[in-house]
């Protein structure tokens, strides 16, 4: 598992599930056999970690996938 630091990162999908501090979105399109998500931490309020996390999202096309 990849820590979060800096309050963004890229995991296997059911890593950050467990995680209550964590909002995680599924990344759909992906050329590996697993399954992957970007998960951001909830308490971390910095808007360049917003923009990074919905541009990851941009590129995968995740529509209904939207930081809230």
């Amino acid at each position: 598992m990849v820590s979060i630091n800096r309050g963004v990162a890229i995991l296997p999908k059911e890593s950050p599930s467990k995680i209550e501090s964590v909002n995680d979105f599924k990344l759909n399109k992906s050329n590996h056999k697993f399954e992957y998500c970007i998960a951001r931490n909830k308490n971390n309020k910095n808007k360049h970690i917003d923009i990074f996390v919905q541009n990851v999202l941009d590129f995968f096309n995740n529509e209904g996938d939207k930081i809230i």
